[in-house]
């Protein structure tokens, strides 16, 4: 797995963004097969950008709703495309987040 983007893309970020984009880029390159993947993290315009590409998402499975589940809860949105790439959108609080994060899990099958 590459990652690319800056350690300034992710300083200061709530604790709650933080778990969500990290349980979001485990999650990802476990839908598909074992090949390379790429993660970009962007922080724009109040939100971080997440970009996981190189997944196999094309069929929705417990991994695809597992990644809509953690965004949902982030207030965030995620966008799955055909066969090889994963966007999230994580908004980002106005003022100080909240002191800790939550665990969000959809089933027990995941």
């Amino acid at each position: 797995m590459t990652l690319r983007g800056t350690l300034e893309s992710a300083a200061g970020l709530p604790a709650s963004v933080t778990l969500t984009a990290y349980r979001m880029v485990e999650a990802a390159p476990c839908a598909g097969d074992r090949g390379p993947a790429r993660v970009r993290l962007r922080r724009r315009r109040g939100a971080l950008h997440l970009t996981v590409t190189g997944v196999r998402l094309a069929v929705p499975g417990p991994v695809a709703e597992r990644l809509r589940v953690q965004a949902t809860a982030a207030d965030g949105r995620l966008t799955l495309e055909p066969a090889v790439t994963v966007r999230v959108l994580l908004p980002l609080p106005a003022g100080p987040g909240p002191a800790h994060a939550r665990e969000v899990s959809p089933s027990p099958h995941v």
